[in-house]
């Protein structure tokens, strides 16, 4: 199984902190200083969709949101869109890594009123792709080894992921929860 359109969402300990307004502003700046890696195109507000992407920076190969999502907690989600080479490995690595470093940015951005924090101990990891991984354990059991072997090359073995599946709406896409031992600390992850 080869895995794309890789997903991370790390979740905000401090949700009640975060505008939407300020982050439209954040994500505009992000593409006039280029401030990530890749083309950086365009910021879309769909903060007014209940549970719904929240605030979208659209690039050529990531997504990157502020938003609520089908669960209803405010997380920061990176979305890979295009195809990646390498090993389910190293995209999940990459992806995870890509994750860290903007929600990183997000968090320490200095024009938030309060300070924005991410050091949830939960991570969500999903494929936005169902027919390459659909939702059923088979692929749980597919993925979960490589996962947690990127998990623990990028946190450490001595912060031993659980990694939680339970199967929802076989249409949904498919998703795991991750769950650290300790509060996630963004700035000792990013490079």
């Amino acid at each position: 199984m080869e895995l794309q359109h890789i997903n991370f969402k790390i979740y905000s300990s401090t949700p009640e902190t975060i505008s939407f307004e300020n982050t439209v502003h954040i994500f505009h700046r992000w593409i006039q200083d280029k401030t990530l890696e890749g083309i950086l195109i365009d910021v879309a507000d769909y903060s007014h969709v209940p549970s719904g992407p929240g605030i979208l920076l659209i690039g050529h190969d990531a997504f990157y949101s502020l938003e609520l999502g089908h669960e209803n907690r405010m997380g920061f989600l990176y979305n890979r869109r295009t195809i990646q080479e390498g090993d389910n490995q190293s995209r999940i690595e990459s992806a995870l890594r890509s994750a860290l470093k903007a929600a990183f940015l997000l968090a320490k951005d200095e024009s938030w009123d309060n300070k924005v924090q991410f050091v949830s101990k939960e991570i969500r990891f999903f494929i936005n792709d169902r027919m390459i991984v659909p939702n059923k354990e088979s692929s749980f059991l597919a993925i979960q080894d490589e996962l947690q072997s990127s998990i623990d090359n990028i946190f450490g073995t001595e912060k031993k992921a659980y990694l939680s599946y339970e199967q929802e709406d076989s249409r949904s896409r498919f998703g795991i929860q991750i769950l650290l031992p300790s509060p996630l600390k963004l700035e000792e992850y990013v490079l």
